[in-house]
């Protein structure tokens, strides 16, 4: 019942009830919420650093001994950290921040960006990506009609020839919003069209004094507007309201992912301001392109490096099975699913992103399966799950070739077979995490081998029953002087005949400071209870392991921390036991 923190203020805030105001108190430092003493960045390069991370943490003080990754740092936003380098003339690899997560530790590894990629426009045809294959070999059905949007709110309004100018001028530097496609009943091809062939439209709509039904109607039918022969691959709608001016944008997955929209958002930020001042519209130095990208994995898969790789997949994939693995046409349609969304209290979600990796140096990826696997095991009992991860798909394969700035879908979907079994929470938290870290590559190599290899291709497209990803944070993403997040809705993203990817889904993310899961689920295969008991005992065990390692005062390793390949999680364990009881004797 001890505080772990006192915080001294002049006077307490309170309501207008006289009841003290508990939102409006201060919260810790976030130096006192680590339990790190802070350490200002030394010189111009590491003050630089820090004040990217405080940009895409979304926090005020960066110290240059904080850890990454315990300040809610993940691969998304490492990706983020490294794009935004750019503007200051600096290029870093994603994998030396893993490996040197401070400020001080990652600085030297820095260089100097001193070759940037080609900027001119990208024309031509662009090999499908082994992400869009997938999408391609599973639906038949309304290709047209899959979609990711937002919708963005402006209180003051927005000017239409202004949005008009710089959604245009996106449209020109991100190439693969400018993506067709020719169909045929075997084949696809895409192209890459130029900068004078596809012109962005902004209808206006006028909703003011009408209910939600009717924008959900008129956004619906944009969402449904894309043609995929004749592009362009991004819609938009800019309804009138009575509280101001929501802008709809809907851009087809063909050619978007998660970081992609960080990307896009930014730059429709920037360039409303720079259009507002009447300056230029002028972006961040794009990086390489996605038809520049498609090219060099096609040629990584011919290599020796990939070859390593192959006897990998061909094991994970003959492991598929033990009752998880279900055909394509038992997942059903996306009209057969329902939802149920469960979350973590804004204190929790802090727990998990700050203070939870601490414990067993993992990533929030480690965390968020372990309770995953731990759920299913305690709902239908099963010791070996197969899962379906997704992941951003951006790893560093070849050396050079720069993508942390490229507008596409780049998203690796992959199987993994996890183990459960009765055992201390720790040690379940460590067998998660080393069976994670022995997937080459984060997975991004799955999708070579299934669709770019003759060993892939000859088995068949096989489907787990559950999937998972988590997208991250998009907070930070939403809080601009020219927009903030809408409330109106944005009608159907998909059309309800596709094909869902699993019976079960589950989504994370974090929105409006709390951590939200979505299990999306097949009504005709799942009964609504089983879901819902299902996500509840996620919760449970989610609570659990955040709990367990809040209270852990010190950092175990395991054998992927130390490079120690042929120690078992028990030996290291082993070797902690020994050194404690010396310690305890002194």
């Amino acid at each position: 019942m001890v505080p772990a923190y006192f915080i001294q203020v002049e006077r307490m805030p309170l309501t207008s009830n006289g009841k003290v105001d508990r939102k409006a108190l201060p919260l810790p430092e976030e130096g006192w919420m680590r339990g790190n003493e802070y350490v200002a960045p030394q010189g111009e390069m590491e003050e630089q650093l820090a004040e990217i991370w405080k940009e895409v943490l979304g926090i005020e003080q960066v110290g240059r001994t904080d850890n990454f990754f315990e300040l809610g740092g993940d691969s998304i936003k490492a990706v983020q950290v490294s794009a935004r380098l750019q503007r200051h003339g600096l290029k870093m690899e994603i994998r030396d921040l893993f490996q040197n997560p401070s400020v001080e530790q990652v600085s030297p590894y820095l260089k100097s960006q001193t070759q940037l990629s080609h900027q001119g426009a990208v024309e031509g045809e662009v090999g499908l990506s082994p992400i869009q294959q997938w999408f391609f070999e599973g639906q038949k059905q309304a290709r047209h009609h899959f979609n990711h949007s937002v919708m963005l709110y402006r209180k003051e309004g927005y000017r239409e020839d202004i949005v008009q100018q710089v959604m245009q001028r996106m449209m020109e530097h991100h190439d693969a919003l400018r993506m067709v496609y020719e169909q045929t009943e075997t084949t696809v091809h895409q192209y890459n069209k130029g900068i004078q062939e596809l012109l962005v439209e902004v209808p206006v709509l006028e909703v003011r004094g009408q209910g939600l039904e009717e924008v959900e109607r008129q956004a619906t039918r944009i969402q449904e507007s894309i043609d995929l022969e004749k592009g362009p691959m991004m819609r938009l709608g800019l309804f009138r309201a009575d509280d101001g001016d929501h802008l709809l944008i809907v851009i087809h997955h063909l050619v978007v992912d998660g970081i992609s929209w960080r990307i896009l958002l930014e730059d429709f930020a920037s360039g409303y301001a720079q259009a507002l001042k009447g300056e230029e519209i002028k972006f961040q130095a794009k990086t390489a392109s996605y038809q520049e990208w498609s090219s060099q994995m096609k040629e990584y898969a011919r290599s020796e490096a990939f070859a390593a790789e192959k006897s990998y997949w061909q094991h994970e994939t003959k492991a598929i099975g033990a009752g998880t693995e279900i055909t394509l046409e038992e997942v059903g349609q996306l009209g057969d699913g329902k939802y149920i969304e469960v979350q973590l209290d804004e204190d929790m979600t802090e727990k998990v992103l700050r203070q939870v990796n601490q414990a067993y140096n993992t990533e929030i990826n480690d965390i968020l399966m372990t309770a995953l696997v731990m759920s299913i095991h305690e709902w239908d009992g099963r010791e070996e799950i197969c899962i379906d991860m997704e992941g951003h798909g951006r790893e560093e394969l070849v050396e050079g070739l720069d993508i942390t700035r490229t507008v596409g879908w780049f998203t690796s979907i992959y199987p993994v077979t996890l183990q459960v079994k009765e055992q201390e929470l720790g040690r379940q938290i460590k067998t998660i995490k080393e069976a994670l870290r022995s997937i080459p590559n984060k997975g991004i190599g799955y999708g070579m081998y299934r669709y770019w290899s003759e060993e892939g291709q000859g088995e068949g497209r096989k489907v787990s029953g559950i999937s998972f990803n988590y997208l991250g944070q998009f907070d930070q993403d939403f809080q601009t002087a020219i927009f903030e997040g809408s409330s109106l809705p944005v009608g159907d993203m998909a059309s309800s005949v596709l094909k869902r990817s699993s019976g079960l889904e589950v989504n994370g993310m974090v929105k409006e400071g709390r951590m939200r899961f979505t299990f999306g689920y097949n009504g005709k295969q799942y009964l609504e209870q089983e879901m819902e008991n299902l996500a509840n005992c996620y919760m449970q065990k989610l609570s659990a392991i955040i709990a367990h390692c809040v209270e852990k005062e010190s950092t175990e390793l395991t054998p992927s921390d130390v490079m120690v390949h042929d120690m078992s999680i028990e030996e290291i364990e082993d070797v902690y036991a020994q050194i404690a009881a010396a310690l305890n004797k002194e």
